[in-house]
């Protein structure tokens, strides 16, 4: 008989079983924390997301009030809100907007069409006065004064 401890097979089973029940409980632990930095990656990617759609959002809207105002519409804040679908964001980055015919356009050129094409959204531009840098001042009784001179042929 050699002279290394023999075992019996029971002894070897429960030696196998207590080694692989420990190998278990090891990558527990290691699939459990794989499975945590997942989740927070995961959290991480949306929360980017979000960001990066909120200040998209906020970045449409600026040009459409800047491009609405310098068209002279009515609520440039409230009309923005009605057309931000139309405006995307290309691949590059940059802001377009999009016609109902698919074109892109823009934003200012954009603005501009759909303003021309809805005047009801577009401040009247009312210029008073008769244009003459001048004014005259009437006293009373001026007006009836003119009228005899003129009768009497005196102008």
């Amino acid at each position: 008989m050699p002279d290394g401890k023999l075992f019996t097979q029971d002894e070897v089973n429960q030696i196998v079983s207590r080694r692989l029940n420990e190998e278990r409980t090891r990558n527990r632990h290691t699939d459990g924390e794989y499975s945590e930095l997942e989740n927070r990656y995961n959290d991480l990617l949306q929360q980017v997301h979000n960001e990066k759609v909120a200040r998209m959002k906020a970045a449409k809207k600026e040009k459409l009030v800047k491009s609405l105002a310098e068209g002279g519409a009515l609520a440039p804040g409230d009309m923005a809100s009605m057309l931000e679908d139309n405006v995307i964001e290309s691949e590059n980055g940059e802001l377009g907007y999009k016609l109902n015919n698919g074109t892109v356009l823009s934003v200012t050129d954009g603005v501009k069409n759909w303003l021309h094409e809805h005047p009801w959204a577009v401040k009247a531009d009312i210029q008073t006065g008769a244009g003459i840098g001048n004014t005259i001042s009437l006293k009373p009784g001026d007006i009836e004064q003119a009228e005899i001179r003129k009768a009497m042929g005196l102008q």
